[in-house]
């Protein structure tokens, strides 16, 4: 990334005559072997890496206010490092760079501290959880102990909180993985919901696409002509997953699995993780419904 806005060619050199001394390796001042799209390069990665929380203005009159950055500005510059307060960035220092009054670290900005939490509270819109709040960080920004501090953040949410996961993980069930969309297809009811709604839940194995139905009732004939309605739009998959629920095992369901030539595969009774693709979806519609009731 360094180098590529120069127009260089390479040349090899016989230990003996290419002596390693730092005026050899100095850039040759003239414009021809500079490209005047450096600059613009520049800024298009500044302005990638600028989060929606703030603009690129904000970022570099909070960096000038940081005595922190204004001194790893000056290590940049002078090579020394030994300042206690840069011990957390030394170890990154051959990724730093400068540009245009803003710090990055590749191709991320590097976020003064007095932009954190409004840097978090972005990430954080939404309530997407610790894993997914990181990774959306991590795309566009960089500071020390970032993840530390999102951590702190999410718990200390009474929303994220709230629908946390308590226990330990599903086990993980090994499923061959389809060839094409909308072959193998999981099922599952969630609810009741606090209005008196079922939501009919169907994901598919390969691409992980979800279609939510809302039901007022579970009988089998309504669950039929649900699927039926959702397989004229998406086609009829090759095989349907569900578990002994009533509806599933009814001789009417099974009838139309026939029809169509759908190969229906039961899950191991009271075994819920034998289904776990449906059923984390379930968790994930959980999560959001009991956020927003939580919220009004």
């Amino acid at each position: 990334m360094r180098i590529q806005s120069y127009n260089y060619d390479i040349k090899y050199e016989p230990g003996a005559t290419n002596l390693a001394d730092a005026l050899s390796r100095l850039s040759i001042s003239n414009a021809q072997y500079f490209d005047k799209s450096a600059d613009r390069y520049i800024n298009q990665l500044l302005e990638h890496a600028v989060p929606n929380a703030v603009t690129l203005v904000t970022v570099i009159e909070a960096t000038k206010q940081d005595t922190t950055l204004q001194e790893l500005m000056e290590a940049l510059l002078t090579g020394s490092w030994t300042d206690e307060a840069l011990k957390d960035f030394k170890h990154f220092k051959a990724e730093i760079h400068s540009a245009n009054g803003v710090l990055m670290r590749g191709d991320r900005l590097i976020i003064p501290e007095s932009l954190y939490q409004r840097v978090l509270q972005c990430a954080h819109d939404g309530h997407p959880g610790m894993s997914l709040m990181k990774r959306r960080l991590r795309q566009k920004v960089w500071w020390p102990k970032m993840d530390e501090l999102v951590e702190k953040f999410v718990k200390s949410c009474g929303s994220c909180t709230l629908v946390s996961t308590v226990g330990p993980p599903e086990p993980m069930l090994r499923t061959k993985m389809p060839e094409q969309p909308w072959t193998d297809v999981a099922i599952d009811f969630l609810g009741p919901l606090p209005s008196g709604h079922f939501l009919l839940v169907l994901v598919d194995y390969f691409s992980r696409f979800t279609e939510v139905i809302v039901m007022k009732q579970t009988t089998t004939e309504l669950t039929v002509n649900a699927l039926f309605e959702t397989f004229s739009r998406f086609g009829v998959p090759e095989t349907l997953r569900s578990d002994n629920g009533p509806q599933f095992i009814s001789e009417q369901f099974k009838n139309f699995c026939k029809e169509y030539g759908i190969v229906h595969q039961k899950t191991t009774p009271y075994w819920p993780q034998a289904n776990g693709e449906v059923e984390r979806m379930n968790s994930t519609i959980l999560k959001r419904l009991r956020i927003s009731q939580e919220e009004n």
